[in-house]
């Protein structure tokens, strides 16, 4: 097994973390609660109209996307410090993180 971020290999009993990433559409429910108020079979044909065309995996994407990573210690800890990948304005993640029982 490797780590699908650096690569390194992953041998029998090496400490491994699998990072399982869900991203789905947000709703507005005020929105929702005016919608409640439309006719169903018309929602559907606009739903069907906006989409016509389009491929069917496409469209699932924009509603909900999962992701499945398995990532060595040390990939983990960089995506748990930063996991958005945002600018770190000269911070610096460092080498390793100290074991909690070691401070």
């Amino acid at each position: 097994m490797k780590c699908q971020k650096c690569g390194k290999v992953l041998d029998s009993g090496d400490v491994a973390y699998h990072l399982a990433i869900s991203v789905f559409a947000d709703f507005d429910a005020a929105e929702l609660a005016e919608d409640l108020n439309m006719d169903l079979q018309e929602v559907i044909q606009n739903l069907r109209d906006s989409t016509k065309g389009l491929p069917a995996d496409l469209i699932e994407e924009e509603i909900h996307k999962e992701f499945d990573f398995i990532l060595c210690s040390r990939c983990k800890e960089i995506f748990c410090a930063n996991p958005l990948n945002l600018p770190l304005r000269g911070l610096k993640i460092p080498d390793s993180v100290p074991d909690p029982g070691d401070q």
